[in-house]
């Protein structure tokens, strides 16, 4: 009798794959935080010693427009920023180093 085939992956808290991916989308959301960030304008308000991040208006919109497309109706280009999350994922899921041959996004 053949015993039933597990899950290609079951990821549970705590184990190392859990822990490889939940690092990996950190780093992602990270890489997105800095590129935000990169875009905004600082905004200082000397009476209350703060400074907020303002989003241009060209930026603001344009993610707005891709946040509120559905990933087949995207650009070949936007597609592809996806895409390369994606190759980071699969990579820790085939135990490569993430990274190893993905392109770099443009702009």
């Amino acid at each position: 009798m053949t015993e039933p085939a597990k899950p290609a992956v079951a990821a549970v808290e705590g184990e190392p794959l859990m822990e490889q991916l939940a690092e990996r989308e950190h780093e992602r959301w990270s890489r997105w935080m800095r590129h935000l960030f990169s875009k905004c304008h600082d905004c200082v308000d000397v009476e209350n010693d703060a400074v907020d991040q303002l989003i241009p208006e060209k930026w603001a919109l344009r993610w707005r427009r891709q946040m509120e497309t559905p990933y087949a109706a995207l650009s070949e280009a936007e597609k592809e920023s996806d895409r390369k999350e994606a190759r980071e994922i699969l990579a820790v899921l085939r135990g490569a180093a993430p990274g190893a041959g993905t392109p770099e996004k443009e702009g």
